[in-house]
C-alpha cells in the first residue's frame, strides 16, 4: 500500500508540472548509481539556468518529530525522514 501511495503521489505531482507554461524538460524516475549507492529522483526539472530535484512524498496524518526521528503519531510507527531522504539525494 505505501508503494501504491507514494505512486499515486508522483503522478497526482507529474500531472501538475504537466500542466504548467515551463520552458524546461522534465526527467521523471530516474534511477542512479554513485560509489555502489543507488536512489531515484522522483522528478528533475532543467531550464536554461538551474536544475531541480523533486524527491515527491504523499504522507497524511500526523507526527511527533524528535530529532532525525519520525514517528506516527497513531501509532508510534517510525518511518524514514524525508529530509534525510532528500539530503541523500542531493549528494548526486
Amino acid at each position: 500500500m505505501t508503494l501504491e501511495k507514494g505512486f499515486s503521489g508522483e503522478t497526482m505531482f507529474d500531472d501538475r508540472m504537466g500542466s504548467l507554461s515551463l520552458d524546461s524538460l522534465t526527467i521523471n524516475d530516474m534511477f542512479l548509481e554513485t560509489n555502489s549507492t543507488f536512489y531515484q529522483i522522483d522528478s528533475l526539472l532543467i531550464s536554461q539556468y538551474k536544475m531541480h530535484v523533486f524527491d515527491v512524498k504523499n504522507f497524511e496524518g500526523d507526527y511527533i518529530l524528535n530529532g532525525d526521528q519520525w514517528k506516527i503519531l497513531s501509532t508510534g510507527k517510525e518511518v524514514k525522514n524525508p529530509l534525510l531522504q532528500l539530503s541523500d539525494a542531493s549528494h548526486f
